[in-house]
């Protein structure tokens, strides 16, 4: 959806969270690490690496896959994407509560009798 398509009726913080998303972007779930790995050679503790590695959940098991330093940079910035856009979920839903709350006509609040003694 485009910004000359989003609904005026949209409350001003609805349409900006809605509005940092109109370029689409890669998005992935998971974490991504850079680590060396430190190995004994006659000795001595001699550092190798650096490893990089993406890990996340598939079918409800830890995945582990190993990575190239452009694509640990790639999946970085779309771990970084997808995590903003949770965030901006969040916020978007609890805009629209809100606003369907107090906008749209709702039941009266019963009254509590007392019980009798």
């Amino acid at each position: 959806m485009k910004s000359d398509e989003i609904p005026s009726a949209w409350p001003p913080a609805y349409r900006q969270c809605w509005a940092a998303w109109e370029q689409p972007q890669w998005i992935c779930q998971g974490s991504v690490a850079c680590s060396p790995l430190f190995r004994k050679h006659k000795g001595r503790r001699v550092r190798y690496g650096p490893y990089y590695v993406w890990t996340c959940k598939e079918r409800g098991k830890t995945v582990c896959r190993a990575l190239s330093k452009s694509q640990y940079e790639a999946l970085k910035k779309a771990i970084a994407n997808c995590r903003r856009l949770q965030r901006t979920l969040v916020r978007l839903q609890a805009i629209t509560l809100k606003t369907i709350l107090r906008t749209n006509s709702s039941i009266r609040k019963r009254t509590r009798r007392k019980p009798l003694d």
